[in-house]
């Protein structure tokens, strides 16, 4: 075993017989660091100390560990260390039967998680404007990330929210995520920040070429009754909302979500004449003591009767001629 560098001799005597080996012991090859810590990106160079005394000269070949963590590149005696990623690699320098080795670590930053927002049958959408009930998935690039994350507008730490599934959003939403890895070899990432707004649609109630009203809901929400407008119009009865009240299109339905901008307009129908009817024919000569009844019938534009008789009405008279 060489243990410095130097001459030996090494003799071996068995009786009367003998015989004896030079030994040479050479210089090992150094290199000029053999530890290195960088952070990502950075480039350092390296170099072997000397190699003028090893025999039979020839170019040195730099080798690498783990290329994800860090490179080399080399021009026989020199060499440039490049950090690639978070961890550690082994720097060799081989030349002929010898060796040196560079043990570098890496420490590197995270990436800020990115977030994907997809509608319920798995579509990606659009983050100003996504449907009830989208879901959000948060990720990192990097394998062996654990991400953090609020909903609430504060910074988020290793000790709140850790993100294990898609997140549902009903309402606007503000995503504050970082991603962590413990291997001693990674930082925590900047915040990212993500803000989704819901959908609005806007309902629009129309009657003749007027707009009533205009109403704005969030995507999946739905009309309340006390939010819909009742219009009145001498003469005639209103009769709904409609998309298509000519042709008689879609009536409204409270039961239904808004999922999209509607039209509504209303839908009116000529009022009923109603006219008083007495049980004696005007002009005809009448017992004394004779009962008048008078009842009032609903007819339609055509003169056609459509209700014998009409409830609730209060009928006002005079006996002197005169205009009730």
């Amino acid at each position: 075993t060489g243990v410095g560098e130097g001459t030996a001799t090494i003799k071996l005597q068995l009786g009367s017989v003998s015989d004896s080996c030079e030994i040479k012991v050479l210089k090992n090859m150094e290199l000029t660091q053999s530890e290195l810590q960088l952070t990502k990106d950075e480039a350092q160079q390296i170099s072997v100390k000397e190699i003028s005394d090893l025999p039979e000269r020839k170019a040195v070949v730099w080798t690498t560990s783990d290329e994800a963590v860090a490179t080399v590149t080399g021009s026989d005696t020199k060499a440039t260390i490049q950090a690639v990623g978070g961890g550690t690699a082994i720097i060799t320098a081989s030349y002929g039967g010898y060796q040196a080795v560079c043990n570098v670590s890496v420490q590197e930053k995270l990436d800020m998680p990115t977030a994907v927002i997809t509608d319920a049958e798995g579509n990606p959408t659009a983050a100003d404007a996504f449907a009830k009930n989208s879901q959000v998935t948060l990720t990192s690039e990097k394998a062996g990330v654990t991400i953090f994350y609020t909903l609430d507008g504060t910074e988020p730490t290793e000790k709140l929210l850790r993100f294990d599934k898609p997140l549902t959003l009903t309402k606007d939403t503000e995503i504050r995520a970082i991603a962590v890895r413990k291997d001693g070899y990674h930082q925590n990432s900047d915040t990212a920040v993500f803000f989704f707004k819901i959908s609005r649609h806007k309902v629009v109630f129309r009657s003749d070429n007027d707009t009533v009203a205009e109403l704005t809901l969030i995507d999946g929400d739905y009309l309340e009754s006390a939010d819909i407008p009742q219009p009145e119009k001498e003469d005639y009865r209103f009769e709904g909302w409609f998309t298509d009240p000519e042709d008689e299109g879609t009536q409204l339905d409270l039961t239904i979500p808004v999922t999209g901008d509607m039209t509504y307009t209303a839908k009116w129908k000529k009022g009923d004449q109603l006219r008083i009817t007495a049980n004696y024919a005007d002009g005809k000569q009448l017992p004394d003591q004779s009962a008048i009844v008078l009842t009032v019938s609903a007819y339609d534009e055509a003169g056609e009767l459509t209700q014998a008789q009409v409830n609730g009405v209060e009928i006002y008279y005079t006996l002197d001629g005169s205009v009730p």
